[in-house]
């Protein structure tokens, strides 16, 4: 590919969402394949950088060796002479696929944030994943193993095999709740690198994270919805931003080489989830507090409520 010229690089690199670079290929059958990829960036002054998280025949399609076109529109840069007639350029050249690796990492670390939060479905398995890509990089000596079964299955552990993870993480898939509990006092460290969809959604505050603090795991978890409200920052285990694999890496290693933290932090979180999400005593708090403010006991007469225009009422009117 030619040399991408320095006036369109920052064009290109917050092209998203209002002007989205388009990848062009061929498909096998002979027919033009040519769609909107948000994760398209200028790696270098000769060569564009794309993450594919697409499963469609895009992602079939690239290759090694494929020959692909990139377009970029921009019709205020035909007004201001920057771009000629139509406002769009077009870089010709090979792919090179990266599974892993630096390259990889780097063109991750650039995407841009919306596309991260794409990427990962809420339970962030995939930054999981290139944590644990970082640290066998870095020579640490683990073993993870990732508990249950969905729709994502098939395509982390297709993500699992190209960033050579076999030796270092199992999935197992569904287990039962005895076989969970197993895992979980076998383990050293408790990790739920959680995260935020565009669309706002995330995990809530996940039981397992419970299950997790009352087995006396030290946790690293992301500063994402209810998590925080379990998981107190070096008090019961440590908390990153979403999407941030090295950050999450540099925890999990932190917490494997250092047992005694490891081990104050599982008995702190062991109080926590006690303290504060021991079911019979948040059955006894809820009931006090129904005693309290509206007046009710399982003796008491049922309570009168005033109507309100504000209120649907299920019944048929008298």
């Amino acid at each position: 590919m030619a040399k991408i010229p320095q006036i369109l690089q920052s064009h290109i690199n917050t092209a998203f969402p209002a002007n989205v670079c388009l990848v062009g290929s061929v498909l096998p059958n002979g027919f033009a394949q040519v769609t909107p990829r948000g994760g398209t960036m200028v790696f270098d002054d000769e060569h564009i950088g794309l993450w594919e998280r697409g499963k469609g025949s895009t992602t079939e399609t690239l290759v090694d060796g494929k020959k692909i076109t990139i377009y970029f529109r921009k019709s205020q840069l035909r007004a201001d002479g920057i771009l000629p007639k139509g406002g769009i350029a077009r870089f010709y050249g090979t792919a090179r696929i990266y599974r892993s690796g630096p390259i990889y990492e780097q063109v991750w670390t650039r995407l841009i944030q919306p596309e991260k939060d794409r990427d990962p479905d809420k339970k962030g398995f995939d930054v999981l994943l290139l944590a644990c890509s970082i640290l066998l990089r870095r020579g640490v000596d683990f073993r993870c193993v990732v508990v249950g079964d969905g729709a994502e299955r098939k395509r982390l552990l297709a993500m699992r095999q190209s960033l050579q993870l076999e030796n270092h993480v199992e999935m197992p898939g569904k287990l039962s709740f005895g076989q969970v509990k197993s895992w979980l006092y076998r383990a050293a460290v408790f990790a739920m690198p959680s995260v935020v969809t565009p669309e706002g959604e995330t995990d809530g505050l996940p039981t397992v994270v419970i299950e997790a603090m009352a087995s006396s795991l030290p946790i690293v978890g992301t500063w994402t919805a209810g998590i925080p409200e379990a998981v107190h920052e070096q008090v019961n285990g440590f908390l990153v931003p979403p999407n941030a694999p090295e950050l999450f890496a540099d925890r999990v290693q932190f917490l494997l080489a250092t047992p005694d933290l490891r081990a104050r932090f599982g008995t702190e979180g062991r109080r926590l989830a006690e303290m504060h999400f021991d079911l019979k005593r948040k059955a006894s708090i809820i009931s006090e507090l129904i005693r309290q403010y509206v007046g009710f006991s399982p003796h008491s007469s049922p309570v009168s409520l005033p109507q309100s225009e504000h209120v649907l009422q299920s019944q048929e009117p008298q």
